[in-house]
């Protein structure tokens, strides 16, 4: 019993040193409205007006794992090469006017996105939850339904049943 704790405690050990020694891949979309990413991705959106402290991005990781390419007002992102582990990318953004999202891609936003309308162009088994005040336009690109759930949130506090 007590080897069997012992190696436990050790693979414990070891995968939270691994852990510890990963650096996120945070890349600033700036002034970029237009955000496309490609297949097999795990974004987290967040708001550059939340951060309280400038975050630092290590660039060597990114250009590593990421290909990154700015446009015309768009940036595009994708994976480097094909690993095997899918790695999130957390992406600052300012203002977000469209997001185009490739196949087995997720995305989430970590806090209140704010804007008058978002065009989401979404591929076949990819995923989207977005927390915005923002009027939302999403399309497939492969000519599949989309389905859009929303959820309203009252102003007011709920007041306790007596």
């Amino acid at each position: 019993m007590k080897k069997i704790f012992l190696f436990i405690a050790a693979v414990a050990i070891t995968l939270f040193s691994f852990a510890n020694d990963e650096k996120p891949l945070i890349v600033s979309a700036g002034q970029v409205k237009n955000i496309v990413l490609g297949n097999n991705m795990k974004v987290t959106l967040i708001n550059a007006a939340s951060l309280k402290n400038e975050s630092s991005a290590n660039l060597a990781d990114v250009s590593e794992k990421l290909n990154v390419e700015i446009s015309n007002g768009t940036m595009r992102l994708e994976p480097r090469a094909k690993a095997d582990k899918i790695e999130r990318v957390y992406i600052v953004v300012e203002g977000l006017y469209s997001l185009t999202i490739g196949e087995n891609t997720f995305v989430e936003a970590e806090d209140f996105l704010p804007g008058k309308q978002i065009k989401i162009i979404i591929a076949d088994q990819s995923y989207v939850r977005l927390l915005t005040n923002a009027k939302v336009n999403a399309y497939s690109l492969d000519g599949l339904s989309v389905d859009i759930q929303t959820k309203r949130f009252s102003s007011q506090k709920n007041k306790p049943v007596l």
